[in-house]
């Protein structure tokens, strides 16, 4: 028996060397850039923007009061390690594995792959500059240096825009090796490049705007560049936003939106932005129509019981002032006030929650009733990061603030973003917005627009109502 088993050893020794290559020299545990997979690499990097892109948007939100802040005062809102992901997913993530993409993509001829890659690794470099400043750049990724100096954000502005020209010049190459397997933004586009090609050209004009105060002369050539074939270069019709798109997959992996995932299964955990409700709902003679698609009211009919409300029975406080929107809860839009730190009441099943747009929650038709894990679109929402109203917003900017730019109209541009705005959160629904009610809206908009002391500010305060989702645009504006 022992020599049967002696037998039987050998022979799987010998299975095991026959099987294996003892000469093979690869470890495992220490690849190369050369023994990545492309596609897998620009996965990542999605996954990853995506991440960067969802803290900025959330900072600059409560910022700008288009979501609530939680807190007592400005200077202990936001402390240092409250930015740790974001700067962790910006810098180990996104923009080091740009760079090894990079790589691999040019030695394996992944054009398409790498213009994607540099499209968002140059929104990321510019989100950094215009949220923190000077920012550490090439000194960040080098694997050897663990204390990098800042760089000028000019330097890095200059930088993300020599990104941009190389992923333009990589995806109008006809000579890549293969498509790409996962596009989160638009793969369900029949011409990806193309629409990849017009956001690039949309971040362009953006950062030329953004850097107008401080070369007038660079911004308006660079600019007259962009605009002479605007339907060609720059994003504006649906089909072309770049937007992140989340899905109804759950739990492993959780695809659904973020936002989606907070107020929908069992109740809400965020507060609605009261100053923002409260704006959009007295900006004009009645309610922004777009406020059923932002907001979802589970309570059309707001408590009278201090216990509930949380912010009634002692009046607002002496430093609050009308636009802070206090304890408002006209027609059920149940939010918080700005920096309003008192304690919670049970208000969960009651209090205004995410709509369907953009977090792919419930469309507001007076349902009265509290949001589930299946209601609307379940979670299939978007990050919408360049818009068509981006687009037009900026152009009229662009006609009101910088000389030297021919052939822009603001006041056309101007309702060509309300427009659009309402044209792209419409297409969420079922149907879309009434068009009687847009055509009115636009109507009172453009009068204030003509009759304005201060156009721009007519200006950015549209541009505010029409970027629910992203603050990052409101807060460089």
């Amino acid at each position: 028996m022992k020599k049967i088993q002696y037998l039987f050893s050998l022979m799987i020794v010998a299975t095991v060397l026959v099987g294996c290559d003892l000469d093979e020299q690869v470890d495992p545990n220490n690849l190369t850039p050369a023994d990545a997979d492309v596609d897998a690499l620009l996965n990542g990097i999605q996954l990853q923007f995506e991440n960067v892109f969802s803290a900025a948007q959330d900072a600059s939100s409560e910022t700008m009061r288009m979501e609530k802040l939680t807190g007592t005062r400005w200077d202990n809102a936001y402390i240092p390690s409250s930015f740790d992901a974001m700067w962790t997913d910006a810098y180990a993530e996104v923009l080091i594995e740009e760079r090894i993409l990079d790589e691999v993509a040019v030695a394996g001829r992944f054009y398409s792959h790498r213009g994607i890659a540099k499209v968002l690794a140059a929104y990321t470099l510019v989100t950094l500059v215009d949220m923190f400043g000077d920012v550490p750049f090439e000194e960040a990724l080098d694997a050897t240096n663990f204390v990098p100096s800042p760089t000028d954000g000019a330097v890095i502005y200059d930088a993300a825009l020599a990104m941009l020209d190389t992923a333009i010049a990589n995806l109008q190459r006809t000579d890549a090796q293969g498509v790409v397997q996962w596009d989160n933004f638009y793969g369900g586009e029949p011409d990806p490049n193309a629409n990849w090609i017009k956001a690039a050209n949309t971040m362009k004009l953006r950062i030329h705007l953004q850097r107008r105060l401080s070369n007038e002369a660079e911004s308006v050539a660079a600019i007259n560049a962009l605009i002479a074939d605007i339907p060609g270069n720059l994003i504006t019709t649906a089909g072309e936003a770049l937007v992140f798109q989340f899905s109804t997959s759950n739990p492993a992996p959780e695809s659904r939106h973020p936002d989606f995932v907070s107020d929908y299964l069992g109740g809400a955990n965020e507060y609605q932005s009261d100053p923002y409700m409260l704006k959009m709902y007295t900006d004009k003679s009645s309610p922004d129509p777009r406020m059923r698609y932002y907001f979802y009211r589970q309570d059309v009919d707001p408590t009278t019981r201090v216990d509930e409300r949380g912010c009634g029975g002692g009046g607002e406080p002496g430093w609050y002032v009308p636009s802070d929107g206090f304890c408002f809860q006209a027609d059920g839009y149940w939010g918080r006030s700005h920096l309003d730190n008192a304690g919670i009441p049970p208000d969960n099943l009651a209090r205004t929650i995410y709509g369907i747009y953009p977090a792919g929650g419930q469309f507001d038709e007076g349902q009265d009733a509290p949001g589930s894990a299946t209601d609307g679109l379940a979670g299939a929402g978007i990050h919408p990061i360049l818009m068509p109203h981006t687009t037009h917003f900026m152009l009229a900017e662009i006609a009101l603030e910088l000389n030297g730019v021919s052939g822009l109209s603001a006041a056309d541009e101007y309702a060509a973003g309300i427009r659009a705005s309402f044209d792209y959160v419409g297409g969420f629904a079922s149907e879309p917005v009434n068009a009687a009610s847009v055509d009115a809206y636009v109507a009172v908009a453009q009068t204030q627009f003509d009759e304005a002391s201060d156009p721009l500010a007519e200006l950015v305060q549209e541009w505010y109502f029409a970027s629910y989702g992203n603050g990052i645009d409101l807060y460089n504006a």
